[in-house]
């Protein structure tokens, strides 16, 4: 569609649109306005509920992101109607490939497999001095 069909489809959208009375688009412009909609635009307004606070901090995080929020609302409903599920939680929990990983280097490092793990420490005094001595081997070889 070209620039100039666009102008002319929006003058005429303009008309149609000034053509309403008590709510009812005049009969003539009806299906232009259909076709505007169908060629232009493939959007719906949809009206939520949500918490004031949660609404204005998702605004501000997608706000810094240079993104609108309609924007994340699309992807999450998205998300939801390609996986056809939704998890609510209460709690914090890591997502599941990085627990999977944190798993097997724990299998690791019981199996001795690891040798760049630290020992374990009775006080923040060990703690660094292995730090500092892991720091100045490392700086030597």
């Amino acid at each position: 569609m070209t620039a100039a069909t666009l102008q002319l489809l929006y003058r005429q959208r303009s008309d149609c649109t000034r053509g309403l009375t008590h709510g009812l688009l005049i009969a003539k412009r009806a299906p232009l306005l259909t076709q505007i909609y169908t060629e232009v635009m493939s959007t719906t307004v949809m009206n939520v509920k949500v918490d004031v606070d949660l609404k204005r901090e998702a605004q501000s995080l997608a706000r810094s992101l240079g993104i609108p929020l309609s924007a994340v609302v699309s992807s999450s409903l998205k998300a939801f109607v390609a996986a056809r599920e939704i998890t609510f939680r209460d709690d914090e929990r890591l997502a599941p490939s990085v627990e999977a990983e944190l798993l097997q280097m724990s299998a690791d490092a019981q199996a001795g497999q690891w040798d760049d793990f630290s020992p374990s420490f009775d006080n923040s005094h060990e703690a660094i001095a292995w730090l500092q001595s892991a720091v100045e081997s490392e700086t030597t070889a």
